[in-house]
């Protein structure tokens, strides 16, 4: 049996949950430009059942309008707008960015349920996949469904781009108030960066969630996520920050990581037999009873994770896969 992976994944706030209709991908060419087929209605929380929806070819000659604007795409779901995006090429996905930001951050925040955009996503070729990676990183980088993979490299781009877009903005302004913002928010970016170093043979790192607006959200994934058996979410409480905060967190994430290693190499069943376990996480901030491990240990889960609803102070949980 192979060996069971744990991760953690070290948050700054809280990651919403999931809201959608169902999805599936398009079949063959055509499955670039036009959204994939809605299999459970309409998208949650956007126009009622029986509603009239914008058909996916007008919806992609609203995208390629020079005025496009989110009010012009305020009726369209968000299986729609997604199955537009991969018509265009970089640099109209890039224009498309700046003029509908709203439109994106809602994509982000309520976008079609996971599975769906992950058979979406599977079903694109190679080159539209990473046109979107390179002209919409903060979509790509934050939408849930898609491979860590995927995420953690558009995320890094966007972090590249604003990092250059602030430096670049802090040669041209003047006044002490904008300077200082503009370094405030320079530093809770290096936190970002500094957080991603992963510690001499520790696990590798991914970035995950990353929203570079003031007071800045980041998620950083200690391990493998896409094969992990086991997740562990650290979540801080109050008074933790991206730009104060996010490296000392991760370092406590990393710590109990190789706390519960440790412990999980001695129960038996997870390493006795296969040899020492690789990438093992933590499972709970609490103390952890070898029975309670044990017990976990004989139980086969799939390779997902789900936030928590809500943090408390200094908070860490252990989510099974559901």
């Amino acid at each position: 049996m192979p060996s069971r992976v744990r991760v953690v994944l070290t948050v700054s706030a809280i990651v919403c949950g999931l809201v959608g209709a169902v999805v599936a991908p398009a079949d063959g060419a055509r499955a670039a430009t036009r959204p994939p087929a809605v299999l459970a209605g309409p998208d949650a929380g956007y126009p009622a059942a029986g509603a009239r929806l914008p058909g996916p070819g007008s919806v992609v000659q609203r995208l390629l309008d020079g005025d496009v604007s989110d009010a012009a795409l305020r009726d369209a779901s968000p299986v729609a707008i997604l199955g537009g995006l991969p018509a265009l090429d970089v640099p109209e996905l890039q224009r498309l960015s700046s003029r509908i930001p709203t439109t994106i951050r809602e994509l982000i925040r309520r976008p079609p349920a996971a599975s769906g955009v992950a058979a979406w996503w599977s079903g694109l070729a190679p080159s539209a996949r990473r046109a979107l990676s390179e002209g919409m990183p903060e979509l790509v980088g934050n939408l849930e469904g898609l491979p860590v993979v995927d995420r953690d490299a558009a995320n890094r781009r966007l972090l590249d781009e604003r990092e250059a877009a602030l430096r670049a903005a802090a040669r041209t302004t003047s006044g002490r108030g904008a300077q200082q913002l503009l370094g405030r928010d320079l530093r809770m970016l290096a936190e970002v960066r500094d957080a991603l170093q992963a510690s001499p043979g520790g696990p590798e790192r991914s970035l995950l969630t990353l929203d570079t607006a003031w007071p800045g959200r980041a998620g950083i994934v200690l391990g493998d996520l896409d094969t992990a058996a086991y997740v562990s979410i650290v979540v801080p409480g109050m008074y933790y920050s991206v730009a104060d905060r996010l490296v000392d967190w991760t370092d406590v994430a990393a710590r109990l990581q190789q706390q519960q290693a440790a412990l999980l190499g001695r129960v038996p069943g997870e390493g006795d037999r296969e040899g020492p376990p690789r990438s093992r996480g933590s499972a709970t901030a609490r103390p952890t009873s070898r029975a309670s491990a044990r017990s976990r240990s004989r139980r086969r889960a799939r390779s997902t994770w789900r936030a928590p609803s809500r943090a408390s102070r200094g908070s860490g949980r252990t989510t099974r896969p559901t």
